[in-house]
């Protein structure tokens, strides 16, 4: 039987396979981007923070609304999403990152942000797709996206 390998042996290999396999992946050549791109890449930063800075406010229960629209007339959209929601929370990080944002006001925002969030009528623990910014309900058709909550099959 050559090949085979002793109880024994197996577990005396475990430490080493676990070591093996917990290490962090190889990582080939880092680019380093010019300094045009870095110029370029702050300023959708900056202005994707100036969305969240300006339309997160009480009058939306601190949540991100949809989007904001300038033609024909400005409208903003009070539906919000988990996308949305993600977004605002890693930008709210990403502008006290950048210093745009103090601590205090980083932490008064997400907080107020969270407790919003731990408000929401959800499905067996996920978020709806669609809610209204104003009165919290989820908007119909209520459904939960398995994009949006990483399920990989249908609730």
């Amino acid at each position: 039987m050559a090949g085979r390998c002793s109880l024994p042996d197996r577990l005396a290999a475990l430490p080493a396979i676990a070591r093996w396999a917990s290490r962090a992946p190889r990582v080939g050549g880092r680019s380093q981007l010019g300094a045009a791109d870095v110029r370029a890449l702050r300023g959708v930063a900056r202005r994707t923070w100036r969305y969240f800075e300006t339309f997160v406010t009480p009058a939306d229960q601190m949540l991100p609304p949809d989007n904001f629209q300038e033609d024909p007339v400005p409208a903003l959209a009070h539906r919000t999403s988990p996308t949305n929601l993600g977004l605002y929370l890693l930008s709210t990080v990403a502008a006290r990152d950048f210093g745009w944002l103090g601590m205090l006001d980083t932490v008064q925002r997400l907080e107020a942000t969270l407790e919003t969030m731990s408000r929401l009528e959800r499905f067996r623990g996920h978020f709806y797709n669609w809610y209204d910014t104003q009165d919290l309900r989820p908007l119909d058709p209520k459904y939960v996206s398995s994009v949006d909550s990483g399920i990989s099959r249908v609730i």
